[in-house]
């Protein structure tokens, strides 16, 4: 920064950590310094939007009690606008102090905006001390701070309190040994006293028994995820029946070690008069609308104890594949008859490590956004598919996708996929196949079969012209190994007047991209095209 944001950071620096001097020195002119994108907005004082995020990391950091409880009287529910670069790489050196400050001010009488989310990364040294590392907020995040223990509660204040208030709780350990047992153990008796929330968040967790039981007290709990931990298998009698009661909405259970004992596996064989619960039971729970998993043939002895799930509308999982098996396709019998017992199911997300899938049909009668491998779409009958992404981990043969396009549904408006070369073909094959497509992205592979200088010239008038609703367009080389080389930088160079070409027959276009580094986007105010992404 420069100018007069230099001196304002200067100065506040030198001064003890309170808002007044700091309101004094905003109001005198220096906020019109400050760039809005690096600002906090929306707070109850307008001056609040004119500090910088630096100025308000060194608050955080420097400032005394009463400086904290200040800022959060005169801030109330300050939040941020973008994506969190306001906390983003903030360090607390001294959290306990942040801790004190809502429980004083409900103490004072003064009334406290709910904190919605927190999040945090915990750095254990000690299984029975927690320093914070690291903390990231969520969507709608409305906490300054934290228990230098653990979870801020306020048990003083009944009903009132902090944890009354929370809804959104997460927390990272960067460890996930036996060592860290004893934290998670009181990480649990703490939520327990979070009555109202919704969505509690794990990772690199190493759970106890006791977390179904526990959070089983969560009634209102609506996300639960575990993500890189290590759940243990339950005992069948101690297992909380009201645990599926739940209203739990959204279940991921992500790059997670299933343990039986002290031995953890990616995956077990279960039958069905295993005396442990397998911890993918949880995905059985009444409401669930949302899965996150890893799936292996075998689940459908968990999952198939329940015939029907017919609020599941989201789904994404990852294959666990015996890396023994690789050479050869991976055949699914088990993944398809689950699907079928999920006829809701709007959004499937499947993630493959195998060259080729296969699998047989299904009909899906209310799909409307598929992503994953070519091969176990062409399996998949969803009339009203709105969204297809083409994930594999090869580049589909050009040739392939021509003969898979004739037979997509009509409604599909957005096609994204990798494929070995441009075919010539393609473009007149979906104006004829789904005409009412908005998005296409296709990146190739192959140098040699990129679209001629020719080709691009007349797209416009030989094949844009026949799509009414196009909106975005992108054709690039992926990976390109011609990033400075003068064929690259022509097609780059010429990507506006082309844009400007083919939005005359074709009225819709507003975005196009010809080459991985840039993108240019129609303003529709100026009518002219910008470059919007350049390296």
């Amino acid at each position: 920064m420069i100018g007069p944001t230099c001196e304002v950071e200067s100065e506040f620096r030198l001064l003890p950590v309170q808002l007044t001097p700091l309101r004094a020195l905003v109001s005198v002119g220096m906020a019109s310094a400050y760039s809005p994108s690096t600002t906090l907005v929306n707070s109850s004082d307008p001056w609040v939007s004119a500090v910088p995020v630096e100025i308000w990391e060194n608050i955080f950091r420097e400032a005394d009690r009463e400086g904290l409880l200040e800022i959060l009287l005169v801030c109330k529910g300050f939040h941020l606008v973008g994506k969190g670069v306001f906390y983003r790489n903030l360090r607390w050196s001294q959290p306990q102090k942040i801790l004190d400050a809502p429980g004083e001010l409900l103490s004072r009488g003064i009334p406290l905006q709910a904190p919605r989310s927190l999040v945090l990364s915990v750095h254990l040294v000690d299984p029975h001390q927690v320093a914070v590392h690291e903390w990231l907020p969520l969507a709608r995040t409305r906490v300054v701070g934290l228990d230098g223990s653990f979870v801020p509660l306020d048990d003083r204040i009944p009903q009132q309190g902090f944890a009354h208030l929370m809804h959104n709780f997460g927390v990272t350990i960067d460890r996930t040994d036996h060592a860290s047992l004893p934290l998670y153990r009181k990480i649990l008796t703490d939520v327990i006293h979070l009555p109202r929330l919704n969505h509690l968040s794990l990772q690199n967790a190493h759970l106890p028994r006791e977390v179904y039981s526990t959070i089983a007290t969560l009634h209102e709990l609506q996300t639960l995820d575990f993500v890189k931990c290590t759940l243990p298998f339950a005992l069948a009698s101690a297992f909380p029946t009201r645990f599926l009661n739940l209203p739990i909405e959204s279940l991921t259970i992500d790059r997670t070690l299933l343990r039986r004992g002290s031995r953890a596996q990616e995956a077990t064989v279960f039958t069905i008069h295993d005396p442990l619960v397998h911890p993918l039971f949880m995905a059985t729970a009444h409401n669930l609308a949302s899965l996150t998993t890893g799936w292996k043939e075998s689940f459908i002895r968990i999952l198939g104890q329940k015939a029907s799930y017919p609020s599941l509308r989201h789904l994404h999982v990852g294959f666990l594949w015996d890396s023994a098996n690789s050479s050869g396709p991976l055949v699914l019998t088990n993944f398809p008859r689950f699907l079928a017992y999920c006829p809701g199911l709007r959004s499937l997300e499947i993630a493959s490590p195998a060259r080729d899938s296969q699998m047989s049909t299904v009909d899906l009668p209310a799909l409307e956004r598929f992503e994953g491998p070519m091969s176990l779409a062409r399996a998949i009958s969803a009339p009203v598919l709105d969204e297809l992404v083409l994930s594999d981990i090869r580049s589909v043969d050009s040739e392939a996708l021509l003969e898979f396009v004739h037979a997509l549904p009509r409604t599909i408006q957005l096609l994204s996929a990798k494929v070995d070369k441009w075919d010539v073909q393609l473009l007149p094959t979906l104006a004829d196949c789904v005409p009412r497509l908005r998005t296409l992205h296709i990146t190739y592979l192959n140098h040699d079969g990129r679209p001629s200088a020719q080709y691009l010239n007349n797209m416009g008038d030989a094949h844009l012209v026949r799509f009414r609703q196009l909106h975005t367009l992108r054709i690039y080389m992926a990976m390109s190994e011609l990033g400075r080389t003068a064929s690259e930088l022509a097609l780059k160079s010429n990507t506006k007047e082309l844009a400007c070409r083919w939005s005359i027959p074709c009225e819709s276009l507003r975005i196009v991209q010809l080459s991985e580094s840039s993108v240019w986007a129609l303003d529709t105010q100026l009518h002219d095209w910008q470059e919007i992404t350049s390296p």
